[in-house]
């Protein structure tokens, strides 16, 4: 009986806390704006300096790394230059691949677009926050934009498998059959 009064306890003080999100229950446009914008929109805040940073560091080294392997060729140190040649070209294919611009790309465009938004609910009017087809155009709006930034990713990723796919078939099709495995 202790326990029932216990979780009808907990559940009054669930409904009573408006900072309480259970990702099911309708909220207000400032709760809304509060639990599922800005936090989304800090995320996308925090990642853009690393990754700004990340994509400056690397165009710092490939620099450093570019003059380096000409002043030694310009040296006659050819093996020395062909070295740091070499690890330039695999730094360029990781920023390549790891795909920092298009990342910051994708993120500075979040943050512009639902800046934008949410400047676009401050400036009306009470009573026109309080329609629902307004309401319903915020909540859209703000999911669309978090859905195709989530769409980008999702389809950036499935196009880097299906690149590497055609490596690994073509590897397993070169491979003579070797009867000693059976």
């Amino acid at each position: 009986m202790h326990s029932n009064k216990a979780s009808v306890d907990s559940a009054k003080r669930t409904l009573n806390s408006p900072s309480r999100d259970d990702f099911h229950s309708p909220c207000r446009p400032t709760e809304y704006l509060n639990l599922r914008v800005k936090k989304a929109l800090a995320f996308y805040q925090h990642r853009l300096p690393k990754y700004h940073r990340t994509k400056s560091n690397m165009q710092t080294f490939l620099l450093i790394g570019t003059f380096s392997g000409v002043i030694l060729a310009l040296l006659n140190s050819a093996s020395w230059a062909a070295i740091f040649t070499g690890v330039t070209g695999a730094v360029t294919a990781w920023s390549e691949f790891h795909g920092t611009e298009d990342k910051i790309t994708r993120y500075s465009d979040v943050i512009t677009q639902i800046d934008s938004i949410v400047l676009w609910w401050k400036l009306l009017t009470p009573v026109d926050q309080s329609s629902i087809n307004t309401i319903s155009e915020l909540v859209e709006r703000c999911e669309s934009v978090f859905r195709d930034e989530r769409q980008a990713w999702v389809s950036l990723n499935i196009e880097q498998k299906a690149q590497a796919m055609p490596l690994a078939t073509e590897e397993t099709q070169k491979k003579p059959f070797d009867a000693t495995l059976i």
